[in-house]
């Protein structure tokens, strides 16, 4: 046996945990990335998009997409985007994904598998509180067998009483760059007013 394998069916054993990240044949055609103009350039020059790494990442490190969403892609740009001299240029990119090997947030059972790991470990290291992101980092990191993330990100208050209706949006988080199968360029804009 692979000691690669060995170590994850160790690991996963010791933790207690059915890592469930399948390997998916959906491919998303409509992923969106808000960026500022200067990010946006090293994107095209590199051609490749740099991940965001840290704590405050919302499903751990990884680069990030709106799927089916480029409203939300550009509104995420203009936050994201610095005034500079009157006037700040943002940009929106359209992308390809392949989901691959995909915990998708959106489904109990995957769910499920976060929720345990965070029991085992609040017991290993005495912490009651562990972020969503670290947890998906550690296993993204422990078993190197996570190429995306999906899950719903609440973005507003409750649309409805009743029914109790939200307004959320799918978002990707793509930890292996080589999921992305293609990306462009679709549209780039200015603001003058952090505001908007």
């Amino acid at each position: 046996m692979n000691s690669q394998i060995r170590s994850n069916l160790l690991g996963r054993a010791e933790y207690q945990i059915d890592l469930v990240a399948e390997n998916f044949e959906k491919i998303i055609p409509d992923a969106y990335h808000g960026t500022d103009f200067a990010s946006a350039c090293n994107i095209l020059r590199e051609k490749k998009f740099r991940t965001s790494t840290g704590e405050h990442q919302y499903l751990g490190d990884g680069v990030y997409f709106f799927e089916s969403s480029i409203q939300e892609a550009q509104n995420w740009a203009k936050k994201k985007t610095k005034s500079v001299k009157g006037g700040c240029k943002y940009v929106v990119f359209r992308a390809i994904i392949n989901l691959g090997r995909c915990l998708d947030l959106t489904r109990r059972e995957h769910i499920n598998v976060i929720l345990k790991l965070k029991s085992r470990l609040s017991e290993k290291t005495k912490k009651k509180e562990i972020a969503v992101s670290a947890l998906i980092n550690f296993l993204t990191y422990k078993f190197d067998e996570i190429d995306t993330v999906r899950a719903f990100n609440c973005l507003g208050n409750r649309l409805f009483v009743r029914p109790n209706i939200y307004y959320t949006q799918l978002i990707i988080c793509v930890k292996k760059h080589e999921c992305i199968i293609d990306f462009e360029k679709i549209k780039e804009g200015y603001i003058y007013d952090l505001r908007y």
